[in-house]
Parts: structure tokens; C-alpha cells; sequence
């Protein structure tokens, strides 16, 4: 098929829900947006009494409620039933405060007589296709957020969750998850103001929505720094120029551990656990 990869979004249904975010959330760079309908998040036991004790994975591999953060530059939408018989209402609204606790520019739909199949039955798909109508996929970004785990991976088929934008190569320094933060100075950062609002309409049945959008953006000026914190991580790459840094441009990072960075020009950066400071190369 001859697509375009600038405007390539993963969209799904119920468990194919689950699968568009998980591609979106652990693809960040691949993907322009998200649709999901009636997606599971990875775990019945989400926004219950028994969440944190009991996990209900139904097949799942991970909980894409831990990776929601992942989309800081993968617009979407979600929508759920109130009446789903597979897909529960604490599950949805679980998945919807996940999203509120981030930067993330999304849209949760909320139909309160729709079932599990409301959509796949009697919706035209509207709503959704005006959301994503204009999304395009960001390349270089400034921010690099991106959380990831190994039990998310299949090294058998050679697929390993470990890359982001201008960050790849990321190994734990521990079992378990890892997470980096990096914001490059180097074309100058973005920083939207947010806002929350609230819709309703009809189709195909009564629905609310919730959804952060982005009102203004105000773009500080370029400097030659990388900051941010890694967290988990043993070591790295960064590719500079998909940075927009420059060889002896400054940084200032936390890591938890000590940590190896390789930058894209050879050089190896060496740094102890807590905050370093120093120039790249």
C-alpha cells in the first residue's frame, strides 16, 4: 500500500483498543494519532477496589495505563459505553484520569447507553475522523518522553521496545521498567498552555466527552542543553543532530543509577548516579 507515514494512526476495537494503544504508546515516533474504540487497558482490576492487588490481564502483555505518558506527541481519541458489558466503566474512567495526569492532547468519549458493540453496529465514525483530521507525525521533538519495560518485549521475533525520537538503545539497569525525560534546547522548546473542556452530542447515541487540547504555545529561545532525569536506565544513545545539539553543547541530567550515554558523533558519556553537569563529546 503507498501510505503516508506522516499520517499513519493506530486505531483498534475492544482487545484491537488495547493493541492501538499499545502500538501508539510504545511506537511514539511511528504514529500521527490514536483511535480507540472500547480499548481494554491491560487490566480488568484498573480503577477498582482491587486494583494493585489482583491483575486481570484477559492476554494482555502490559498495562498501557503505565505508558499513557508515552503519547506527549501522539494526539488521539477513546471511546467507551457505559453499558459494556466486557469493557467496564471503571476501566474507562481509570484510563481517562491516567490521561488527565499527563500533557497528552486526547479526547475520552463517554456513550452512557452503549454497549460493547454500539460502535461497530450503528456508529459512523464522524467525531473520531474530525479529531485526527489534522495530525501529522512529529519527528524531532524537543521533549523525548518515553517509559518502557522489558516484559514488554519478544527478542524472538527481534522486537525490543527500547527507542524513541532521538533516543535509542535504552537497557534497565535493573529488572523492570525505565523511563527517560530529555528535553533538548536546541531548536528552542514548545511549551503549550492547556486546557480542559467538556462536550456532549448524540451520535450514534448520547454521549460526553472530556478532552485537553492545546490553546496556545509559547516557543523558548534556542541554547545549545540537554536536561532531563532517566530513571532505571543503565545506558543509552542520542542521536544529536535529531536532537538539533551540536557536538560540546551543555548538559545537566539525573539518573538513578550510573548510566552510559553514546552519542551519534562516538563520544561516550560516563555519568554516577544523581545530577551531572558537564558538555556532550
Amino acid at each position: 500500500y503507498h501510505t503516508d507515514p506522516a499520517r499513519t494512526f493506530s486505531s483498534g476495537y475492544s482487545q484491537g483498543g488495547y493493541l492501538a494503544f499499545r502500538m501508539a504508546m510504545l511506537y511514539p515516533d511511528r504514529f500521527a494519532g490514536f483511535t480507540s474504540w472500547v480499548g481494554f487497558t491491560g487490566d480488568d482490576a484498573n480503577g477498582t477496589p482491587a486494583q494493585g492487588t489482583v491483575t486481570v490481564t484477559a492476554g494482555a502483555v502490559g498495562n498501557m495505563i503505565d505508558y499513557v505518558g508515552n503519547l506527549r506527541h501522539v494526539s488521539g481519541s477513546m471511546l467507551y459505553s457505559g453499558a459494556d458489558e466486557l469493557v467496564q466503566i471503571p476501566s474507562s474512567t481509570a484510563m481517562q484520569r491516567a490521561f488527565a495526569a499527563t500533557d497528552d492532547i486526547y479526547t475520552w468519549f463517554m456513550h452512557p447507553a452503549a454497549d460493547h458493540f454500539t460502535y461497530a453496529v450503528a456508529d459512523d465514525w464522524a467525531k473520531e475522523a474530525a479529531l485526527s483530521r489534522g495530525a501529522v507525525l512529529v519527528r524531532r521533538p524537543a521533549r523525548v518522553t518515553f517509559r518502557t519495560d522489558p516484559l514488554l518485549d519478544a527478542p524472538q521475533y527481534g522486537i525490543r521496545h527500547d527507542r524513541a525520537y532521538w533516543v535509542s538503545a535504552l537497557r534497565g539497569a535493573r529488572p523492570g521498567p525505565l523511563a527517560v525525560d530529555l528535553i533538548s534546547h536546541g531548536c528552542g522548546v514548545p511549551v503549550p498552555a492547556l486546557a480542559t473542556s467538556h462536550g456532549a452530542g448524540s451520535s450514534p447515541v448520547p454521549w460526553v466527552s472530556i478532552a485537553q487540547q492545546i490553546t496556545a504555545v509559547h516557543t523558548s529561545p534556542a541554547a545549545q542543553l540537554l536536561e532531563g532525569t532517566l530513571t532505571g536506565v543503565a545506558s543509552a544513545s542520542l542521536d544529536l543532530a535529531g536532537a538539533c545539539l551540536r557536538p560540546g553543547a551543555s548538559f545537566r541530567l539525573t539518573s538513578d543509577s550510573p548510566v552510559r550515554l553514546l552519542l551519534s558523533d562516538g563520544h561516550l558519556l560516563r555519568l554516577p548516579a544523581g545530577t551531572s553537569r558537564g558538555t556532550l563529546g
